[in-house]
């Protein structure tokens, strides 16, 4: 089923609306765009913008759209372009389409190497598969790779939830430490979306020791509530103050009128942008001797913004057509908070996170234009 792109302006019986809501000043910490572009960015304490690459890096850090605030793309474009926003550690695995590696991203950014298919069952359970994202090689580059995974541990950040509903989080020497009291509500949800189960981790694994957070160490909650953050900023490089004015209702009108009659604010998934189908799909093919393809493996299509890379702080290139290409699949067995997870494939075949239309062989690229023409999540109207 082909999917068309739409740009909805006309809302609430006319072509604009009378008055946009209000919202408060965007600050660090907060995702922010403007409305002539759909490409999303976390704004950095180093006072910079940070793109999100595609919809599934977007997802491991975030729940949906609404907690994003618009600010007008002068004041967007006036702010350096920062290092792109990674995957969130823990909640993935990920592997280049060409290179025959699957790698564990743990929560300090680092990669790290699944050795054989014996291992990934013994981690992550027979259905492993669903946990594999297929990235570009641009994008795999722009990790750290480390050594390789563990024989005994899960890797640093890798995030549980027992069935009580408690997240914990995998210290890297065999420990799991419990940060319920670091998550709001929105966050705890997220995680077990994500998570393996503690119960069944124990049951391929053995006992896993446990750091409660009555237990928890200042120290260590320092550091845990530290990797909680979507870009992690030295102190020498941390701006004092970060704080942009929220959009006026004019500058968004005339933001809107600017926007590229190829913008796209859906999605190409079933149903809403932010449901679970479209981040729990997982790769396809053989890698090193691990065969990622399986019936319970959703489609290999990577989430993509709209738009090319011109202006996005996409440092690796990674730029990606509009909408995302999630194949039919069950989530894992042993994935936490969600029973069998079925996305919609869009018909376009998925070439280096690019969509292409399989009749006409044309990119889905949006326009070269200013400060967001370029890939990261798209954002439904």
């Amino acid at each position: 089923m082909k999917y068309f792109l739409l740009v909805m302006l006309v809302l609430g019986g006319g072509l604009f609306p009378s008055a946009f809501p209000a919202q408060a000043a965007a600050v660090a910490g907060d995702d922010i765009r403007c409305e002539q572009f759909s490409t999303v960015y976390y704004l950095g304490e180093d006072g910079k913008r940070h793109a999100y690459p595609n919809e599934r890096i977007f997802f491991t850090h975030n729940e949906g759209f609404d907690h994003i605030k618009v600010v007008s793309c002068a004041q967007l474009g006036s702010l350096p372009l920062g290092t792109n926003v990674e995957y969130h550690g823990g909640m993935r695995l990920i592997k280049a389409q060409s290179i025959p590696v699957v790698y564990a991203v743990d929560s300090d950014g680092v990669l790290h190497a699944l050795k054989n298919e014996t291992q990934a069952k013994k981690f992550y359970g027979m259905n492993w598969q669903v946990y594999v994202d297929d990235i570009s090689e641009a994008l795999l580059s722009q990790y750290e790779i480390g050594s390789p995974y563990s024989e005994h541990y899960y890797a640093l950040g890798t995030v549980f939830v027992n069935t009580s509903g408690d997240v914990f989080r995998a210290n890297g020497k065999g420990t799991v430490v419990e940060i319920d009291d670091l998550l709001m509500s929105w966050q705890k949800r997220n995680y077990a979306r994500y998570a393996l189960s503690f119960e069944e981790s124990e049951r391929r694994l053995g006992t896993i020791s446990k750091i409660t957070s009555s237990a928890r160490s200042s120290a260590n909650t320092t550091e845990e509530a530290r990797r909680l953050k979507k870009v992690v900023v030295a102190e020498v490089a941390r701006v004092p103050s970060v704080k942009i004015e929220e959009a006026t209702s004019s500058e968004r009108r005339a933001d809107l009128l600017k926007r590229p009659a190829t913008s796209s604010h859906t999605s190409s998934q079933t149903g809403s942008s932010t449901s679970r189908t479209s981040r729990v799909g997982g790769g396809s093919g053989s890698v090193k001797g691990i065969d990622t393809s399986s019936g319970d493996t959703a489609g290999s299509g990577s989430s993509a913004g709209s738009g090319s890379s011109a202006g996005s702080g996409s440092s690796a290139g990674d730029t990606a057509g509009s909408g995302s290409s999630a194949g039919s699949g069950s989530s894992a067995g042993d994935t936490a908070g969600s029973g069998s997870s079925a996305g919609s494939g869009s018909s376009g075949a998925v070439e280096d996170d690019k969509v292409i239309d399989e009749e006409t062989d044309e990119s889905k690229d949006g326009v070269d234009a200013g400060v967001g023409a370029g890939a990261g999540p798209v954002i439904p109207n």
